[in-house]
């Protein structure tokens, strides 16, 4: 399944289920790193997102 799909069908399964506004981004582990220093949403993520699922080590924020 593509990433749109992907995005689109956690949307429709959380619809009715999520309590608050949510933004759901798929994508690989090495795009993301390669992104996280631009001025992307990436970026903000890694700055200032909540990690709800997988790995919960906090990772070290870039000078």
């Amino acid at each position: 399944m593509r990433p749109l799909e992907e995005m689109q069908t956690i949307g429709h399964a959380l619809y009715h289920v999520k309590k608050r506004p949510a933004d759901i981004l798929v994508g690989t582990q090495s795009n993301f790193e390669q992104r996280r220093t631009l001025a992307t949403i990436e970026r903000t993520i890694f700055r200032n997102g909540v990690i709800v699922y997988g790995d919960q080590q906090p990772v070290q924020a870039m000078a």
